[in-house]
């Protein structure tokens, strides 16, 4: 179930940026209500503002027509009035509780389905069917957004060809102090936190700046 910090992100982002809230659920009753309270008022969160939620969740014509396998969900102090009530709050058809509600007298269990219980490609091909059937497409930026982007990358493209160009860099003067090890142990003993590549990179920092720095 989501918090109400949750409902807030998505009911100021969804609304800021009008995008949808696409909500992907198993098909038993936590499902129904988590995507049911990210869509209405409750006593602990309110809407500010009114945003589109594409319920893309299971549902029992779904479960039917790939032929899912359901199970069992415990409701030992459940009522069964209450428990269906909840549901057709969240959006369940009377068809749907039917089917969740199946065997409760002998079982004291609501019959569920979880996304879980397709196969990989199953699973694949069910978002992608939803998601043509929710007209849900992918995102294009405006102009600016996209003029923005358009000349990161050429600056990028720049910048590399200028490196390319650059002569490689001359490094025959350099010498590796021969008491490279013993310098690197110094500095971790009075850094022990420090990484030994950080070591060896504050040790070349202080011959840059002109010569040993005490301790290194």
């Amino acid at each position: 179930m989501s918090v109400t910090a949750a409902r807030a992100l998505a009911d100021e982002m969804c609304s800021e940026h009008d995008i949808p809230l696409l909500v992907l659920r198993d098909f038993d009753k936590a499902g129904f209500s988590i995507a049911g309270t990210l869509q209405r008022d409750t006593r602990r969160y309110e809407f500010r503002n009114s945003i589109e939620v594409v319920n893309l969740g299971l549902s029992l014509a779904d479960v039917e027509a790939m032929g899912l396998e359901s199970e069992y969900q415990h409701h030992p102090k459940g009522h069964q009035q209450m428990l269906e009530n909840n549901l057709r709050t969240n959006g369940a058809s009377e068809e749907e509780i039917a089917f969740m509600f199946r065997d409760f007298d002998r079982l004291r269990s609501t019959r569920r389905v979880e996304l879980n219980a397709m196969t990989s490609p199953q699973f694949v091909a069910f978002v992608e069917r939803k998601l043509c059937e929710n007209a849900v497409a992918k995102l294009v930026p405006d102009q600016d957004l996209l003029a923005s982007a358009y000349l990161g990358f050429q600056r990028g493209w720049r910048l590399r060809r200028a490196v390319a160009k650059l002569d490689a860099i001359d490094m025959t003067n350099v010498k590796v102090p021969a008491d490279l090890e013993k310098r690197v142990r110094k500095v971790l003993k009075k850094s022990p936190s420090m990484r030994w590549d950080a070591a060896v990179e504050a040790i070349v920092d202080a011959a840059r700046k002109g010569g040993r720095e005490r301790g290194l």
